[in-house]
């Protein structure tokens, strides 16, 4: 639909298959809302196994952006065999390569709904590559996987850089054309080291495949290289905290569903009875699963906004 050469500066990409478009879609929202004015472009394996209806929402979208100034919304095949956890680093390389006007390009997951001023990111990224802190966040420099990550690094030709005490999420990188050597650190660590507790051609959801505990060096293969990247990356670094992905109280920009639960297959009745009660990025998501794609229902859209609203006021009074 679009030259890639007349792609704009300002490039926001993620990679999603079955499910996962539909998140794909609503995070296109979320950015939009909060002032994405660039390009956005959805990696997955088969154009063909896009479901029919959201085919016709994100084609519909693309013909009026030829007709005026909205962001524009790009699919690419992605030929690859490994899960898309562990493309990531490749498929910003790509990214890279073949758009000569991008100089600034951010991947974030397909489950995330962003939340915050989009131009605060296109000033965080001007310090270094931006990162933000997991859920299990704290990873102090003096934590044994730190002592194995240093041995490997070393083993690997690369010196120790940064000290850090934050465990970051591969969900979100952003960095400017002239950073993009990190993930050239990335990919060299993840092809050396990233199989050594999982394969990274498995399938489906991360937790159904990943085996091992935090005495494995790779157990995150995407994950934990990353980390070993960030410690060897020699410039310097933007680093947010777990808040920023909605993991703690504090400053949310970017709220990540981590986990099974994603917010468009959540039993959120079924949650709220065990005292969960509804996330930030439930609310999120269905607050922009409407505009400007409409990839559900009007009925449901409002179904959904409607049950969070009363399980939000019940878990006043009832939970964990």
């Amino acid at each position: 639909m679009f030259q890639l050469e007349n792609i704009d500066k300002t490039v926001v990409a993620t990679l999603a298959e079955n499910d996962h478009l539909f998140g794909a879609v609503v995070l296109f929202n979320t950015l939009i809302a909060n002032g994405f004015s660039g390009t956005y472009v959805i990696g997955t394996r088969k154009k063909c196994n896009i479901p029919i209806p959201l085919f016709r929402e994100i084609e519909n979208y693309q013909l009026n952006c030829k007709q005026s100034r909205v962001p524009k919304l790009v699919i690419l095949e992605v030929d690859t065999h490994f899960h898309f956890a562990n493309y990531k680093p490749y498929f910003l390389n790509q990214l890279l390569d073949t758009l000569p006007n991008c100089q600034l390009v951010t991947y974030l997951d397909p489950d995330i709904c962003f939340a915050a001023p989009w131009q605060w990111i296109e000033e965080c990224v001007l310090v270094g590559p931006v990162v933000a802190g997991d859920v299990n966040w704290c990873m102090p420099q003096c934590h044994p996987t730190r002592s194995v990550w240093r041995g490997l690094l070393h083993d690997a030709g690369y010196d120790c850089n940064n000290i850090l005490n934050i465990y970051f999420n591969s969900g979100m990188l952003a960095l400017t054309r002239k950073d993009r050597g990190i993930l050239d650190y990335w990919i060299v660590l993840l092809k050396k080291y990233g199989s050594l507790t999982n394969r990274l051609d498995v399938k489906g959801e991360i937790g159904s495949w990943m085996k091992g505990g935090r005495w494995d060096p790779t157990l995150a293969p995407d994950q934990d290289t990353l980390n070993m990247a960030l410690m060897a990356w020699p410039g310097e670094l933007c680093t947010f905290g777990p808040d920023f992905m909605g993991f703690m109280a504090g400053s949310l920009g970017a709220a990540h569903a981590v986990g099974f639960g994603k917010p468009w297959k959540r039993r959120y009745c079924f949650e709220a009875l065990k005292g969960n009660a509804p996330r930030p990025v439930d609310k999120l998501f269905w607050l922009n699963a409407s505009s400007p794609l409409s990839p559900y229902s009007k009925m449901r859209v409002r179904w959904n906004k409607f049950l969070l609203r009363v399980l939000s006021l019940l878990s006043r009074f009832y939970s964990k």
